[in-house]
């Protein structure tokens, strides 16, 4: 068998689960390429170490490619707008990373920098929500606050909304409505109410289960109609401006992703005939990455591309507007995972190596 470049690329299999990031220089090297579609820029990681340790840095490393991150989050915005144009949707679309993907202020400053005006971040927490408001202009994207929420949480993201920027405070917990229509008539703000809603469909994969009827966050459909009866009552209807649902982490396969928007979909209609103008749909995570590259439904892959997942998302709130004559919602996702798993590389020595053994002995007798 000859060994040359191209065979070690189809071996190691570079171009199934590099996306394009990937690949071997003419000396065999492994590079990584900050712009798939421009093979001149690309670093050599031997090279790399080798200038590293000239620093007086030793491996293990953990270098971070923050080009591929501003590459990420173009060709996500670039892949929504494609598909927005061919179905003449008239929502805009906001990406939203979640922090608790990787909380290193390098990558979020990096994604924030190179993300349209309408990127934004969401937090899970009061100490992520300090951070997200330090990072994010008040005149760029959304503020999307999940889970547990006591008192201190509602009343920052409330602050936050006060000092300009725009934030959402998503219910996924009964008690936490009366929380914040109190807080906010205790501060004077309106507040921007977003509902999550638990999908009775479930997504595949390793993390189905953080989405689903079993989830441990949002409301099922009788609590969904509880929160409306209240939100009415209250004459805070206008207050409710976010559909917020979660298909899961890493969704294998785009025929789930499809069911659970079709359910997605179903809420938005009720939440729009008993009077509630929803501007925003945040579909959560799930857009996932084919870490094998097998295009197949195992956890570690996925079945489709970017492209697929957009057209799901917005075909789906289409198909619904169009049939039922509602106005078309913003739409938001929240594919944090998706956005950042490319762009780091751990390099550590070779400890100890490992021989196939791929002929028999001639002292070996299979009896």
């Amino acid at each position: 068998m000859n060994w040359d470049i191209e065979t070690a690329i189809d071996t190691y299999r570079l171009k199934a689960w590099g996306d394009g990031y990937f690949t071997l220089n003419s000396s065999g090297d492994l590079c990584v390429l900050m712009d798939p579609e421009n093979p001149s820029q690309k670093i050599s990681l031997p090279e790399l170490v080798q200038r590293l340790r000239q620093q007086h840095l030793q491996t293990p490393l953990l270098v971070r490619f923050t080009d591929i991150l501003k590459h990420r989050i173009v060709i996500l915005e670039n892949s929504f707008q494609q598909v927005i144009k061919h179905y003449q949707y008239r929502g805009p679309y906001f990406p939203v990373y979640p922090i608790k993907v990787n909380q290193q202020a390098q990558v979020i400053s990096s994604l924030v920098q190179a993300g349209s005006d309408k990127f934004g971040l969401e937090a899970g927490s009061k100490p992520e929500l300090l951070a997200v408001m330090a990072s994010l202009p008040t005149n760029q994207g959304l503020i999307v606050c999940n889970g547990y929420k006591d008192r201190e949480y509602i009343r920052l993201a409330l602050m936050a909304q006060k000092m300009g920027h725009q934030t959402f405070i998503v219910i996924e917990k009964l008690f936490e409505l009366d929380l914040i229509l109190k807080l906010a008539q205790q501060l004077g703000v309106t507040p921007n109410i977003g509902v999550r809603v638990k999908l009775c469909a479930m997504g595949s994969g390793n993390w189905q289960n953080s989405g689903g009827s079993k989830s441990k966050f949002g409301l099922d459909a009788i609590e969904f109609l509880e929160v409306l009866e209240k939100l009415k009552a209250a004459g805070a209807s206008d207050c409710f401006t976010m559909l917020h649902v979660h298909m899961g982490s890493q969704i294998t396969d785009l025929s789930h992703i499809k069911i659970c928007m079709h359910e997605a979909a179903q809420y938005f209609r009720a939440a729009q005939e008993q009077g509630f103008e929803i501007n925003y749909v945040d579909v959560g995570g799930g857009l996932g990455v084919d870490y094998e590259g097998t295009h197949s439904t195992e956890y570690c892959s996925v079945n489709y591309k970017l492209e697929q997942y957009a057209e799901t998302v917005i075909s789906s709130l289409s198909a619904i507007c169009r049939q039922y004559q509602l106005q078309q919602p913003n739409i938001v996702t929240e594919s944090g995972r998706w956005l950042t798993a490319h762009h780091a590389v751990l390099i550590t020595d070779v400890v100890t190596v490992g021989r196939k053994q791929t002929h028999l002995s001639p002292e070996v007798r299979l009896d």
